[in-house]
């Protein structure tokens, strides 16, 4: 009977894709909230600082930030598995990581919906998990379908700009090839900025009175405990900005850019609620 109960216990370690000793390191926000969305949070051991999604992994170790990486940190967690994206780096810890021979998966960055579901898909597959994963991605699509028909619907296209960590000095905004122009478009909005610049950029108080921004997204790091009330009030409560639609209409939002920013499973329900904030 023992024969027959280790057999069977073997075959589930094989078709489900589980082992007692899977040590997974995820690197890379999207792809953690992914791995724990597939139910294989229990196998993963440390994570990157931009993974803040599902929010127990901020009881997990951390290895660095994804474009900043040692691979002594990661190696230190005796890893049996590395999942990442293609924003990991320097180039150097890649290649010093896929020389040691552990099972390596760079995931392509997430930049638009359709990768999200690629993503989802590709790990899925590698996880033996394509059951949950196409539940996630079925859901994915539905909630897709009632954003498009919302918007189908909308006649008004607000003008929004999305400022990354602004200080009373610095006005960081993002340009048209952003993850952050992306989110906007996809809510329906436009990018006071599209036309201005391709990535983040320090604009002027001229440059916003001209731009004339409908809705104000201030970004701020959650993790970094970021004073958001601080950080709305550098455009609330300036009198040079009392004239713009934003602000007159009290329209001016702190977002947690982990949390908006972060193309993973989650990312058309958060969409969803920042369309349901704007338009409140």
């Amino acid at each position: 009977m023992n024969r027959y109960v280790l057999i069977f216990n073997i075959f589930l370690f094989f078709c489900l894709g589980l082992s007692r000793n899977d040590r997974i390191v995820t690197v890379g926000g999207s792809v953690t909230e992914t791995v724990f969305a597939l139910g294989s949070g229990n196998s993963v051991v440390a994570v990157d600082w931009s993974s803040s999604i599902p929010s127990k992994v901020s009881n997990l170790p951390q290895v660095g930030y994804l474009r900043q990486l040692s691979s002594e940190g990661i190696l230190s967690m005796k890893p049996t598995q590395i999942l990442t994206t293609s924003e990991i780096g320097p180039p150097k810890v890649v290649d010093q990581l896929q020389a040691t021979g552990i099972d390596f998966h760079i995931f392509e960055s997430p930049q638009s919906f359709s990768d999200i579901v690629s993503m989802i898909s590709e790990i899925s597959i590698l996880l033996n998990k394509e059951k949950q994963g196409k539940r996630i991605v079925d859901n994915l699509i539905e909630l897709d379908l009632k954003i498009k028909e919302r918007q189908a619907s909308n006649k008004d296209t607000l003008k929004i700009v999305l400022f990354m960590n602004p200080t009373a000095s610095s006005y960081n905004a993002a340009g048209s090839k952003t993850r952050a122009n992306y989110l906007i478009e996809y809510i329906g909005g436009t990018n006071v900025f599209f036309e201005n610049f391709s990535r983040y950029s320090k604009i002027t108080k001229e440059d916003l009175i001209y731009a004339n921004p409908d809705v104000i997204l201030v970004g701020y790091v959650e993790m970094l405990d970021s004073d958001q009330s601080k950080m709305t009030s550098l455009f609330m409560k300036n009198p040079s900005f009392k004239y713009i639609p934003a602000i007159k209409n009290n329209k001016v939002f702190a977002v947690d850019i982990g949390k908006y920013l972060n193309f993973g499973p989650t990312f058309v329900s958060n969409a969803t609620q920042l369309i349901e904030l704007i338009n409140d």
